[in-house]
């Protein structure tokens, strides 16, 4: 049995490779590192969940590879550990500790590209599975072996076509992928700007040619991921002002067919914070209908960026120091915050109870003609209203509004509530200039016609307790309290619309004011009981 380590490994001199970030991913699980030369920090996430820290491995990892909600690291020594549900643990070696050029996870099983070992060190896999007897492998004279790793430990699968070369640390070598239900070997052909692709059948044991790219001039790395089903080929390129920028290639047909091909496809990015511009990029995984990149920008700061393919990211650009840093360890600010907030709901509570305590039960009489609107009208109205400012605001900041909006919600009712953890300043910024513009807006148009456009829309007005024409200072007061409900923190204050007898929401309580609907005279007063 497989003994189970704590997080610690055997010291040794840091390789070339030892610094940086690396990423893998899964269906579920998205995997970060950032690797010193004796140590290794790792945070994982999920689709809908903030990164959270795992235990760090003290050594230096050099290349991952996840299956199945397990994280297999090799480390600049040789040794292979995993990470899954009892922590880290030893795994069995490749022959030599030799690194892997390559390392793809699939299902349960992990495939690596590897400089071809001496003819016995590996057994062998007969289509694809154990013989009865344990038998050798002999790569022969191909410079590559493609080797499998099971519960039961390493085997080869096969040598790799002797055209296929790699020198050692390159960024530009040969990538193992598996899509379509079989592994497939990609490298840049010698002589071409071009991609080459081979189909491994494990019946024959032999290789098939699949689909080649188009050319890719200046290619400097590429990547092969799975984004919702699709093979998707991410290439770097040099950029003509300098750095890098990526190319997708989407592979339509199946690869074994005559038919298929790697169609140019157009990858739409998440924003980058202000003067900063990618330099080189080092790594690509698929996660939740993603591609997740690592950045190193021009002024040396790494950053984690999302793209999809022929619509916006729901994701933001996320700096590796605020990951590992930032989202680690909150801040005074956010302890401030979230004093703050509680500070806010007592006072408006207590308000409520000392100055509009019947407010809440008691029926107020409106025009003949007149009814309370809808909850649903009124959140109608008010998503119509906001809309364009959060869409104008994130065009300006260059945000993501899903993904911001998502922020928000998780900041407001989900784990970054409970874990006390801000969203992104870009988040804040967008969701403040969006609101604050809102209200504004709404003060104006209710001041000169007593509704706004999402109210016009929806067929409703602001009318005072009285019966009359608001004033201005009901007004003022209702949207001042309106820029305050609309903070994340708050939002649980929107239940009032519904808990109210009158459907107001705190800024109407306060301001005596009421949101109304024209209605037959059989429907005017308050709700039914």
């Amino acid at each position: 049995m497989v003994p189970t380590v704590v997080a610690q490994a055997r010291p040794a001199a840091p390789s070339p490779q030892a610094r940086g970030a690396r990423l893998a991913a899964d269906e579920r699980t998205l995997w970060l590192l950032r690797v010193e030369p004796s140590r290794s920090q790792i945070s994982s996430r999920g689709a809908s969940t903030p990164f959270t820290p795992i235990p760090p491995l003290n050594a230096a990892i050099t290349s991952v590879a996840a299956t199945r909600g397990t994280l297999y690291a090799f480390v600049d020594d040789g040794d292979l550990y995993s990470f899954g549900q009892n922590g880290w643990t030893s795994e069995l070696n490749l022959p030599g500790r030799v690194p892997p050029i390559d390392l793809v996870g699939a299902d349960t099983e992990l495939y690596a590209l590897l400089a071809s070992p001496a003819a016995g060190e590996l057994p062998r896999l007969d289509n694809g599975v154990s013989p009865s007897t344990s038998q050798p492998f002999d790569p022969g004279d191909a410079p590559l072996t493609i080797a499998r790793y099971d519960p039961r430990g390493w085997a080869g699968l096969t040598p790799a076509p002797r055209a296929v070369t790699a020198v050692p640390g390159a960024r530009l070598h040969p990538r193992l992928a598996v899509f379509q239900g079989a592994l497939h070997l990609l490298w840049p052909a010698s002589g071409t700007p071009q991609i080459r692709c081979v189909r491994f059948d494990p019946e024959t044991g032999a290789w098939s040619d699949g689909p080649s790219t188009s050319d890719l001039p200046d290619l400097t790395a590429f990547w092969i991921v799975m984004v919702s089903r699709v093979p998707t080929l991410v290439a770097a390129v040099r950029a003509a002002a300098g750095g890098e920028e990526l190319r997708a290639l989407r592979l339509l047909g199946d690869a074994q067919g005559s038919g298929a091909e790697w169609r140019p496809a157009a990858l739409q990015l998440s924003g980058l914070p202000a003067d900063v511009r990618p330099a080189e990029y080092s790594s690509a995984q698929a996660f939740n209908q993603h591609v997740v990149l690592l950045m190193k920008a021009v002024e040396g700061a790494t950053y984690l960026r999302f793209g999809r393919v022929e619509t916006p990211p729901t994701e933001n650009t996320a700096a590796l120091v605020s990951v590992f840093d930032q989202r680690r360890s909150p801040g005074a600010a956010p302890r401030w915050l979230q004093t703050a907030t509680l500070l806010i709901l007592m006072g408006l509570l207590l308000a409520l109870f000392a100055f509009r305590r019947g407010a809440l039960a008691r029926v107020i009489e409106l025009p003949p003609d007149c009814a309370l609107a809808f909850a649903f009208q009124r959140l109608a109205g008010c998503a119509l209203d906001l809309a364009p400012f959060t869409v104008a605001a994130a065009a300006l900041l260059g945000v993501p509004w899903q993904a911001a909006l998502r922020e928000l919600f998780m900041w407001a009712v989900g784990t970054d509530a409970t874990a006390n953890r801000l969203p992104a300043l870009n988040t804040l910024l967008w969701w403040g200039y969006s609101t604050s513009a809102y209200a504004l807006y709404a003060l104006i148009m209710e001041c000169l016609m007593r509704r706004t456009v999402g109210k016009l829309l929806v067929g409703t007005h602001v009318l005072s307790e009285s019966g009359s024409v608001p004033n201005l200072r009901q007004v003022l007061v209702r949207n001042v309290l309106r820029l305050l409900e609309l903070q994340p923190p708050l939002w649980i204050l929107g239940f009032l619309v519904v808990l109210s007898r009158n459907r107001q929401r705190v800024g109407d309580l306060f301001a005596r004011t009421v949101v109304i609907r024209h209605a037959k005279t059989a429907e005017r007063g308050g709700p039914k009981a």
